[in-house]
């Protein structure tokens, strides 16, 4: 005979971490073309978008920054 099992759901809290994305130093421009695409996506509402499908927008940050983390 066969056990039915329904999984749980198990929620715990995201905290958020800093991350980036690395670009090399050879690459003149795409520093600030790649900041200037995730600022969009946060002024067009799609970056929120993003974080609420995958239940996390706790984790959003206020802008797109370039070395963030220094500043």
């Amino acid at each position: 005979m066969r056990s039915h099992v329904t999984p749980a759901v198990v929620l715990t809290a995201v905290a958020a971490l800093a991350v980036g994305i690395g670009i090399s130093k050879d690459q003149a421009g795409l520093k600030e073309a790649v900041r200037a695409a995730l600022q969009s996506l946060m002024d067009d509402g799609s970056y929120q978008k993003i974080l609420g499908k995958y239940r996390v927008p706790n984790i959003a940050i206020p802008k797109a920054t370039v070395n963030g983390a220094l500043d």
